[in-house]
């Protein structure tokens, strides 16, 4: 039988099959706060409440809304992680050579954010 769930299952979803389930968490959370989910093409648009395009050092993209991608410039990728690490929507954070230096967030949205986000930082700041 483990045979056939090792051949049928992606390694995800084997792990939850195949671990007790006291120590397994309810699929919708590891869902939600793994990364998982599709990228959507989305209107970028730049908001500088945290810095100043000119000069930072670091940059979070967030999807508010679908199809919504907003980038917020930072002073350093350590002020940039601090505050991202606080929000509940889907973030990714980039440093100026384009390292992921963090990710996070609650649902779908990461991958949306990470590629529109990378594409906008490549055209107006990298």
């Amino acid at each position: 039988m483990c045979g056939v769930l090792h051949a049928t299952f992606p390694p995800q979803i084997r792990y939850v099959l195949l671990t007790p389930v006291h120590l397994v968490p309810p699929l919708h959370v590891q869902v939600l706060t793994k990364g998982y989910g599709f990228a959507i093409n989305a209107n970028v648009k730049l908001d500088e409440r945290y810095g100043r395009l000119n000069g930072a050092r670091a940059f979070a993209a967030t999807e508010e809304g679908t199809g919504n991608v907003i980038v917020y410039p930072f002073p350093s990728a350590a002020a940039c992680t601090d505050e991202a690490s606080k929000w509940w929507v889907c973030w990714v954070a980039w440093d100026t050579h384009a390292n992921e230096i963090g990710c996070g967030g609650v649902g779908f949205a990461q991958q949306t954010a990470r590629s529109n986000g990378l594409q906008w930082l490549a055209k107006n700041a990298l």
